[in-house]
């Protein structure tokens, strides 16, 4: 063949650009979003699970017993620390979880819009990771996790007190 290409040549280029693996008309099969996920777990979570059982029959109870002690005293930091900052109000003492709803009143603060800028406002100045309310449907709330050391859970809410009297209206 004068200037073109034999069918064998064709052929070849076609391959290795990827194309001709389909059928005639189609298009690649395109991977799927999950495909190259990083949070896709490599494994099925069931072999975890499994093992769960067993995990917590070799647990001595004394394991369970501080972490309880430690939650409580978790609970008591937190409730008696957050009642010393006028613009967060708990409605009441936590008792047999993690973390605590608490009601913002943003009209003591200023240049605080609401619950979501309070929180952004709070992580880049005091280095504090509340969850605004309104991430569960809750305006002008925070969700606040307590489950910490309670060293760092007093320094976490020393933080947010000097936050919230930065940011008190001026009288």
């Amino acid at each position: 063949m004068k200037g073109g290409k034999s069918k064998a040549e064709t052929k070849l280029s076609v391959k290795k650009r990827g194309a001709g693996n389909e059928k005639a008309g189609n298009k690649p099969a395109k991977k799927g979003k999950l495909a190259n996920n990083p949070n896709k777990p490599k494994r099925p979570a069931s072999a975890f699970f499994g093992a769960v059982p067993q995990i917590l029959e070799k647990t001595k109870d004394d394991f369970f017993s501080k972490i309880v002690d430690i939650l409580r005293q978790d609970a008591d930091i937190f409730y008696s620390r957050i009642k010393e900052i006028p613009c967060i109000t708990c409605p009441s003492k936590p008792e047999g979880c993690m973390f605590v709803m608490v009601k913002l009143n943003q009209t003591l603060l200023e240049d605080i819009k609401d619950d979501f800028d309070f929180c952004v406002k709070l992580a880049k100045e005091e280095s504090v990771i509340v969850l605004p309310g309104v991430t569960v449907g809750l305006k002008n709330w925070l969700r606040i996790t307590f489950a910490a050391e309670p060293s760092s859970l007093e320094d976490g809410l020393a933080r947010v007190k000097a936050f919230c009297q930065r940011h008190t209206k001026k009288q």
